[in-house]
Order: structure tokens, then sequence, then C-alpha cells
């Protein structure tokens, strides 16, 4: 694992890292890549530009009819040659660790939510309205339609 000031050789500009971030070797971090809260990102990874690990999920309580931000306590766990894409979100935990189990493969623009496990060798992808799945690595040369893709859906 390394921290931050072992991370430039294989890290871009403009990148925050944490103090409470472990990083696994041979792991790729992009241009414009933030990872805020305690986190633990394997072996060989490759995190793309403009990644957000680590920010606050959107949580609320009502208190009066008005809405109060939650704490959120817990971190991220990324397991060993994950690859998360450009601009994606995940989500520190609220009360559980986020976790993103090994060989899991990212789109762009996906929101990883707090509390969320994906569990292994799935990609996973926004479609539709923005909704998240996961998809197993052996559904995906089965599905031909939307009604296809439904079946193999893990949430």
């Amino acid at each position: 694992m390394s921290n931050l000031r072992e991370l430039k050789d294989h890290s871009r500009e403009n990148c925050y890292i944490g103090d409470e971030v472990e990083i696994g070797d041979d792991t790729v971090i992009h241009p414009n890549v933030s990872v805020i809260c305690p986190c633990k990102i394997g072996r060989g990874c490759e995190i793309f530009p403009g990644v957000v690990i680590g920010a606050d999920g959107f949580g609320y309580y009502m208190e009066h009819d008005i809405p109060y931000r939650e704490i959120h306590f817990r971190g991220v766990v990324i397991g060993d040659h994950v690859d998360i894409g450009t601009n994606t979100c995940v989500d520190r935990g609220l009360l559980t660790d986020t976790v993103i189990c090994d060989h899991v493969k990212i789109d762009n623009l996906c929101h990883i939510g707090h509390n969320v496990k994906i569990e292994e060798n799935c990609l996973t992808m926004e479609i539709e309205e923005a909704y998240d799945v996961s998809i197993p690595v052996e559904a995906v040369g089965k599905i031909k339609t939307l009604s296809d893709l439904y079946a193999y859906v893990r949430v």
C-alpha cells in the first residue's frame, strides 16, 4: 500500500488523496481524482479522470419538517483490479462501508450510493433514467434486449 508521497510515481496532476487513504501496488490514478474519506484501494486498479471517492452520500433526516444532513461515518473499500470510469462518484458509507469487490468494472458517469456493495466480477453502468445496475460478466454476451438486461440486474 502507498500513500500520497509514494503515489506521485503513478498519478497525475490535480489529485487530492486524503490522509486516511491506502492505495495498492500497480494502481493508476488519473488527473483530477479526489479520494476524500478513509479508503482502501486494492492492487492493479485504474481510477479514471474526474472520479470522486468518499464524498458524503445523499443522506438527510427530518426534524420539525426541516431536512438536516446525516453525518457519514464510514469509508470506501475497493478490491483488486477494479476500474472506475471517468466522472464517477463513489459515496462513503453512512453506517457501513461502501464496498466494491475484486474485478469490478464501472462505466463513466455512474453514481455508487452510500453503503452499496458491488459483488466481484460485475460490470456496472448507468442505463435509462440514471439507475445504477451491476451485471455479472458471464451475462454480457447473452443480453440482447432490455428485458434480458433486467433478468441479470443485481441491485
